[in-house]
């Protein structure tokens, strides 16, 4: 009797008894593979990584992952690990259209499961700051946000800037700034920019510029 039979029990056996001999050989019929903890799906915020783990029947087997039926290859962005039976995929700083369903086969067989990504929060890495000029100079708030190209509205004392010559609104990536030319008493008010539910404010103080005697008195001779 051979227990616990495997593949490498597969050959002939002779039994000898006096001069009598009699042979059999023993085929060892491999168990197919089976998924013993299937994937299950993982839920993750924007930028966090994620990590899908399964495992089989059987260690060390050779395993091929699919993103939507896409085959993945192993990158910064992918990485594939097996330790044993488990299968791990590990999907790096994941963005929104990372949600997908992922599928690992090893053989013939398959298991299934998704990759759910919310929506990270917008926040103000670095926040507007009160400024301070005189009349005639010109003044910048500015500000950086946690994802970039996204639309912006600024406002003065809770009404929307226009832009015009003098007022300009621009955006770099994660950086918007609001800049005001030749500034005037008027000018002195209470800033802020939204961006989708988010706001930041800040106070613009301009101060009076001090009186200059453009022409000077000059002596005079009557007579």
């Amino acid at each position: 009797t051979v227990k616990d039979c495997v593949l490498d029990d597969e050959a002939e056996y002779t039994i000898n008894v006096q001069e009598k001999k009699s042979q059999a050989k023993l085929t060892v019929q491999e168990l197919p593979i089976e998924f013993l903890d299937p994937l299950k799906n993982v839920f993750v915020v924007e930028n966090e990584t994620a990590t899908l783990d399964t495992e089989v029947s059987k260690p060390d087997q050779k395993a091929t992952w699919f993103m939507d039926g896409e085959l993945l290859k192993p990158s910064d962005k992918y990485e594939m690990k097996v330790d044993g039976t488990k299968h791990y995929l590990v999907v790096h700083d994941c963005e929104l259209d990372d949600e997908a369903d992922y599928t690992i086969r090893i053989d013939k067989k398959e298991s299934t499961a998704m990759i759910l990504v919310e929506e990270a929060p917008l926040v103000f890495m670095t926040p507007l700051k009160d400024v301070t000029v005189m009349e005639k100079e010109t003044a910048s708030f500015e500000c950086e946000i946690s994802k970039p190209d996204q639309k912006a509205t600024w406002y003065i004392e809770g009404e929307e800037v226009q832009e015009s010559e003098r007022v300009q609104i621009d955006m770099d990536s994660t950086i918007h700034s609001l800049t005001i030319k030749d500034c005037v008493l008027d000018d002195e008010a209470e800033y802020s920019i939204k961006i989708q539910d988010v706001t930041s404010k800040a106070t613009l103080y301009v101060d009076e510029s001090p009186v200059e005697f453009i022409k000077p008195l000059q002596d005079m001779t009557v007579f």
